[in-house]
């Protein structure tokens, strides 16, 4: 904490000086957001939420969820271990570690309100963002499905009927080049004549980047050689095109097609640890006397590594869209009511082929590859009267998708571990909520009361085949669920600028079936499903004339049966659990401060004390030998580890802190931008076996822009910017795992930096 004290300096020194000038005219921008599928103001809006809007997410070149990691309180993304692509999101302590396609995720990610059921190929380009919206804390009646933690929601820019668009080109090191350009067309036809008002988008982004570590050819002995040139390497593209249909002033039609290509090689999971006489006996039984790993062992970061395997980590993503919204009017005691109806479709096909050993001997290598498609349909009901603002709504959800997986291609020697496995589920609910102003205290009061009614039905089918002998052929199991999930909010606005407000919800995620596994028995009992009931206060205010807005919350949630994923040694495989009961505590601080009309400051704080209350495991040795358990438990018993195990991705202090500063010129404007997100230590596993050499230190990141922008040429605005990212070159880790004899870990990218140029038409 003494760290985080003393990197707050600089900020209490930009503050003091900022004080010093003259007030700003213009004020704080108010951002719009529609987190309670209605249009409110972020400052209005009596709930948990950041949001990003489209300026800054051009300050920031934001275009996809991974970098919003360390901007947000409380919030911690990173990619799956072994997977660029996969998502790992944690919100409020709550997330899903394990990239299986049976695994649910604990934070709801939307696109256009339309939800993305899987984090694998959750890391996505957007080609045309306008809007992020990060709601904290269970969404259990408005979202619904898997929103434990909270929800994400992506919003793209809407067909705006005028003739436009954007040219944007980049170049950086690592060979690091990139394309994105949008076009908006002009709109055809008349309202109310023949087909009505039409109007398209198109978006487009592709990049491509050098890997950041070579794989070079080991002079050791009996090495193999190198599977490719490098790791990390970035090609991808994505698109979108959107159509707007207006065939009269009440109704509007707007379908999306999105797609997202990814084509490239694995990151480089780096050997930080080996235990070399476990792993040169087991080399032996593969057939490699006298492998020794250990020059291959590194704890920094490392540019150059050798690897026989680990060819590819792709993605390919295609979204389908409709939303229709109906302006009925006014329906008698129902009010000025919408109808919407959002229909969507998405489908993903991943494949990866990781190498598990860190080295040019065929020891261990895994392939996979995943096939997944998901169909939603909502109906909502949004209407206003005097003194009611509802939300009313019917959902359904279908998925289904398969992983063909053959574990361990190779293994020591072993014979190959063949592992299919299939999915298909369904969910149905309705939801309603309603928003009531009472005739007192001024109508500065209002209370919020909604509900959501879900059933769910789940099937997997299994195959399991260890040395051509199938252990499990095509086996089914089925379970069904069923959840009802309130909401209650009271919002006091005591001024025009403060408001004051107290929340209960809850969230509940159903239970899930570790298809993984090769025990029949585990197979027929799934984990519960997961209630977390949360408890929170908070105020939302706006100080001189809305050049400061500050935001504060505290919240604790009270989990029952959370749902946990670690990694079995014995078996190499997944394995699933409940921590009977845990508590979570935190405080989330965002400030805003508009000093100059040329300078803003943001602060955005996270707090977390994660506690479980209960938590039966099984005792384990640690890699090293050491007992972490309890005097007198011994290895293989099962004890209370609420003592032992920890939360992973859950950093108890995470900051961030930017300073923009505006300068006009004769010829636009002068933008220079620093952004400083710090996070505590914190673990990646629940239990100390997969945690000891896995755990990641505290770390802090600097970012930096300065753009030349708004600079007209004729109808045009031109903009150029040079960026650097990881600015001091940190050297820190993102996620890693634990294999017993060794350790792999993955480190977050190097410095980086280049420049862009834009055309806007």
């Amino acid at each position: 904490m003494n760290a985080l004290r003393t990197k707050y300096s600089p900020l209490a020194l930009a503050l003091a000086i900022a004080s010093q000038g003259a007030i700003a005219e213009g004020g704080i921008e108010q951002v719009v957001v529609t987190a309670q599928k209605r249009e409110q103001t972020l400052q209005e809006t009596p709930i948990a939420i950041s949001a990003l809007s489209t300026a800054a997410i051009e300050e920031r070149n934001i275009h996809d969820i991974a970098a919003l990691n360390g901007m947000v309180p409380n919030l911690r993304l990173a990619s799956s271990p072994g997977n660029a692509n996969g998502a790992t999101i944690n919100i409020r302590g709550s997330v899903t570690i394990n990239p299986a396609l049976t695994m649910e995720p604990t934070v709801g990610l939307y696109l256009d309100g339309i939800y993305i059921g899987k984090n694998v190929g959750g890391v996505f380009d957007i080609a045309d963002l306008e809007r992020v919206e990060v709601l904290r804390g269970p969404q259990g009646t408005l979202y619904g499905k898997n929103t434990l933690g909270g929800a994400i929601n992506l919003i793209t820019k809407k067909p705006s009927g005028e003739f436009g668009g954007e040219i944007k080109a980049s170049v950086g090191n690592y060979d690091y080049s990139s394309v994105r350009a949008t076009l908006d067309t002009p709109s055809v036809g008349t309202i109310g004549e023949g087909i009505g008002k039409l109007s398209a988008k198109l978006a487009f982004i592709a990049s491509n980047r050098a890997g950041f570590v070579d794989n070079v050819q080991s002079a050791q002995p009996g090495a193999l050689a190198p599977s490719g040139q490098d790791f990390g390497n970035l090609h991808s593209h994505a698109g979108r095109a959107a159509l707007r249909w207006q065939p009269t002033d009440a109704i509007e039609a707007l379908y999306s097609y999105d797609f997202s290509r990814s084509d490239q090689r694995p990151r480089f999971y780096q050997l930080t640890r080996v235990d070399q006489p476990t792993v040169g006996f087991l080399a032996g039984l593969a057939g490699f006397p006298g492998t020794d790993l250990t020059g291959f062992t590194s704890t920094h970061r490392q540019s150059k590594g050798s690897e026989d395997a680990g060819r590819d980590d792709n993605a390919y993503v295609d979204g389908h869209g409709l939303v229709i919204s109906w302006d009925a009017g006014t329906l008698g005691v129902l009010g000025d009511v919408t109808f919407k109806s959002l229909t969507g479709h998405r489908q993903i096909r991943a494949n990866d082929d990781l190498d598990w050993d860190g080295s040019p001997y065929p020891l261990m290598e895994t392939i996979r590859k995943i096939g997944y498609h998901a169909t939603s349909q909502e109906f909502q009901m949004v209407g206003k009267t005097e003194r009611v603002n509802y939300v009313a709504g019917l959902y359904y959800f279908k998925e289904s998708g398969h992983t063909d997986n053959p574990l361990f291609l190779t293994l020591f020697g072993l014979p190959a571990i063949n592992s299919f496995y299939g999915l298909d589920n369904k969910a149905y609910a309705a939801f309603a909520q309603a928003d009531y102003t009472p005739p007192i205290l001024d109508d500065r009061l209002t209370v919020t009361v909604g509900a959501r009614v879900t059933k769910e039905k789940k099937e997997i089918t299994r195959s399991y085949i260890f040395g051509g002998s199938a252990v499990i052929s095509d086996m089914k199991f089925d379970k069904d669920y069923s959840n009802t999930s309130p909401t209650i909010i009271a919002n006091y606005r005591i001024t025009d600028d403060i408001n004051v407000y107290g929340k209960i919800a809850r969230g509940w995620k159903a239970g899930v079936f570790n298809a993984e596994s090769s025990d029949i028995a585990e197979l027929n009992n799934p984990i519960k499903p997961e209630v977390v009931t949360s408890y929170e206060i908070g105020m939302k205010s706006r100080w001189l004339d809305n050049h400061v807005n500050a935001n504060i919350a505290y919240f604790y949630d009270f989990h029952k049966d959370m749902q946990i994923s670690r990694f079995d040694q014995a078996s190499a495989q997944s394995a699933f659990t409940n921590a009977g009961k845990a508590d979570i505590q935190g405080i989330e601080l965002e400030l805003v401060a508009q000093p100059t009309d040329a300078l803003q400051i943001s602060v955005a704080y996270g707090w977390l004390d994660a506690t479980y209350k209960k938590y039966e495991d099984t005792c384990r040795l640690t890699p090293t030998g050491a007992n972490p358990c309890p005097t007198g438990v011994a290895p293989g018993a099962t004890f209370d580890a609420k003592n032992v195990n920890k939360f992973p991705y859950t950093p108890k202090n995470t900051a961030n802190v930017g300073v923009q500063y505006t300068q006009p010129l004769p010829m636009g404007e002068l933008i220079a931008r620093v952004d400083w997100s710090y996070s505590d230590d914190f673990a990646i596993y629940p239990d100390p076996f997969n945690d000891e050499n896995t755990s990641i230190d505290s770390y802090q990141l600097v970012d930096a822009r300065l753009t030349w922008g708004k600079v007209k040429l004729a109808n045009n605005e031109l903009a150029v910017s040079a960026w650097v990212k990881n600015l001091t070159d940190e050297k820190y880790r993102v996620n890693g795992i634990e294999w017993g004899p060794y350790t792999m870990m993955n480190y977050g990218d190097p410095r980086t930096y280049g420049m862009d140029v834009s055309l806007k038409f």
